[in-house]
């Protein structure tokens, strides 16, 4: 049988909590750099190209976002008339960003 001592309990226990903290606090590290290896499978590898409307329709600081096969995408007209897609999935947490059309920057919901 154990022969535990509170000394060796409270050890035990900190050891056990400090393992649970270091899982979270890694975890979104090991999401950022996994998020570039994921394959692509047959529906997401036969899309080429879509249509989100006209051009004319996208009012200059706006943005739409979308499904690119299965994956979230994001397409930002910027002020200046250009058009920039995104993949949409965050690389934190792998929520589905945002544009902020009074901040003018994509930001992730899940913060």
């Amino acid at each position: 049988m154990f022969n535990l001592t509170r000394k060796d309990f409270i050890r035990v226990l900190g050891g056990f909590f400090a393992a649970i903290w270091a899982a979270f606090a890694t975890y979104p590290f090991f999401r950022y750099l996994m998020s570039g290896a994921e394959k692509k499978t047959g529906e997401d590898s036969q899309v080429t190209s879509l249509s989100l409307g006209k051009a004319d329709d996208f009012i200059p600081g706006s943005s739409k976002n979308f499904k690119f096969g299965s994956i979230p995408a994001l397409m930002v007209r910027t002020e200046d008339g250009a058009f920039h897609a995104y993949n949409a999935i965050c690389t934190h947490l792998g929520c589905t960003v945002q544009f902020s059309s009074e901040k003018k920057h994509i930001f992730c919901a899940c913060v």
